[in-house]
């Protein structure tokens, strides 16, 4: 088992694999020295994540706690001038909608999506064994190794259904920067009403990534908020937003 140093000096550095929190982080491919073993840097810019700290303190905390082929596993994890560095396993094929984007326009073919599907529904049911719910399963946070292993990321936006006292049957609280998940949000979260949520969220967000995967579009993308969370309410099938159709539509009087 390699135990990964703390240390900067440990690692080269070499290509970026894409960017993470908006732009605020950037993943890169490195070597670990000591092992020769290939990694992947997750590097935040500590000035731009004053609102993202605690998310990314939060995610570092959970992955700590958890050990299960489908979830990511973080080897190491330290700061460096203005900077934090998180180690991961470098996985070959990063994120599933990554590899829809550069390999498969039209959408992953259907043996290749009910296997990536399959870990997907592993890594979420060891995470409600544990009472967590992920709350954030999107393309984007699946990512995949090269023998077609899959991985869960963005634990950053999970919660916990047990408190300091009881396991709770549902939750009420609004996840922390939840825009960038609210095309996969369930709509019991969106709703934010008596009823809350429990971890049953996170498999309406599996069915918005079978049609992501699917397809090679996100749905509801480019449709306003207000209007998204009406058709999830309304238990309307997901579909891509045409401004320019809207528009018309509401002229003629079909809006």
């Amino acid at each position: 088992m390699v135990s990964f140093e703390a240390s900067t000096e440990s690692y080269d550095v070499w290509s970026p694999l894409g960017s993470v929190c908006g732009g605020k982080g950037t993943v890169w491919v490195a070597r670990y020295k000591p092992s020769n073993n290939h990694v992947a840097l997750k590097i935040y810019e500590l000035d731009k994540c004053e609102d993202e700290f605690e998310l990314i303190q939060h995610e570092i905390r959970m992955v700590k706690q958890l050990r299960h082929r489908n979830i990511i596993q973080y080897l190491a994890s330290f700061t460096y001038s203005q900077q934090l560095w998180i180690v991961m396993p470098l996985l070959g094929y990063t994120s599933a909608s990554r590899l829809v984007a550069t390999h498969f326009s039209e959408g992953l073919p259907e043996p290749a999506l009910a296997l990536v599907v399959k870990d997907v529904l592993q890594g979420l049911s060891y995470l409600h064994s544990k009472h967590i719910i992920h709350r954030a399963v999107r393309g984007s946070h699946i990512l995949i190794d090269s023998i077609g292993r899959v991985a869960l990321s963005g634990l950053r936006h999970s919660t916990c259904i047990m408190d300091s006292t009881r396991l709770q049957k549902t939750v009420h609280c609004y996840p922390p920067q939840a825009r960038y998940n609210l095309n996969w949000a369930s709509p019991e979260l969106l709703a934010q009403d008596l009823y809350g949520y429990s971890e049953k969220s996170d498999v309406y967000s599996v069915g918005i990534v079978v049609c992501e995967l699917g397809n090679g579009e996100v749905p509801y993308r480019g449709i306003p908020s207000t209007l998204m969370l009406l058709e999830k309410l309304e238990d309307r099938v997901p579909y891509l937003y045409d401004a320019s159709t809207c528009s018309q539509n509401v002229e003629n009087g079909q809006g």
